[in-house]
């Protein structure tokens, strides 16, 4: 419901050009996200089970979060090489800044929303869940509409319900990772396990992306 409220509104706040510089903002960053992220919580929920049965939790979580940030670093790098290439107008460049820091927030989010639900924390992941969709449609239409933000505006409260989430989880965030370690083994299994998913999200969302064939 909050995502149907919130394409309703976006649609009629933001002009048609505006729409095009954020649609088109969402549409690279969703790939990456496929590419270079989409495999934490596949590997968070096939190997929780395991980590805690074997009491590494803690060593699963830092390599987690470590390889996180590492495909972070890869996001920004790849957005700022292509923005010094392509060279787009400055307006787009700030978006694609805005873009790569959602898709970061947005993905330690759902690590964290991911850890409740293996955890069978429902509850919390459900109130997680919709605290971030809620706040940042609320925050995001604010900035875009009384603001003036435009789509950076929606971008922003994005980022900013990402955000909540993670202040909300901070506590158990560094419990997790408190005496732990990153294990390369681990690191390899996890992204031996998600990589042939994560690649057929991103052909998948190539593929449907792509123009039909025109007879």
């Amino acid at each position: 419901f909050v995502t149907l409220l919130g394409i309703y509104a976006i649609t009629r706040i933001l002009t048609p050009s505006e729409y095009g510089l954020y649609a088109l903002a969402m549409s690279l960053m969703v790939p990456c996200q496929s590419f270079l992220f989409s495999w934490s919580d596949l590997g968070l929920k096939r190997f929780f089970e395991r980590a805690l049965r074997r009491e590494e939790l803690p060593v699963l979580s830092n390599t987690i979060y470590l390889g996180l940030a590492a495909s972070s670093v890869i996001l920004f790098a790849v957005c700022g090489a292509g923005i010094v290439i392509v060279q787009p107008r400055s307006e787009f460049a700030g978006l694609i800044w805005i873009g790569a820091a959602v898709t970061v927030a947005r993905q330690f989010s759902v690590i964290s929303k991911t850890f409740q639900l293996t955890a069978l924390s429902r509850t919390r992941f459900t109130l997680m869940e919709c605290s971030e969709s809620i706040a940042g449609l609320a925050i995001g239409l604010a900035l875009c509409w009384w603001v003036g933000w435009g789509p950076a505006g929606i971008l922003t409260g994005m980022l900013a319900g990402a955000f909540l989430v993670l202040i909300w989880d901070r506590a158990n965030v560094f419990n997790r990772i408190r005496a732990g370690r990153f294990d390369a083994g681990m690191q390899r299994e996890i992204i031996g396990f998600a990589a042939p998913v994560s690649i057929a999200f991103f052909v998948e969302y190539i593929i449907a992306s792509a123009d039909p064939p025109r007879r």
